[in-house]
């Protein structure tokens, strides 16, 4: 099943002229995700990991 241009298809985004419109929830996921990668990176950087 194809999507047609501009139209949402429960991704979580939905591409408009060559842009990429990302829905409320998605936008938060990808940010919680980002946060915890830095947070536990910072923590292993600080124990000596890295």
């Amino acid at each position: 099943m194809q999507a047609k241009e501009g139209k949402t298809v429960n991704r979580g985004f939905k591409v408009e002229n060559g842009k990429i419109y990302f829905t409320r929830a998605a936008e938060r996921k990808i940010f919680f995700v980002l946060t915890i990668a830095m947070l536990t990176a910072g923590v292993m950087i600080k124990l000596g990991v890295f």
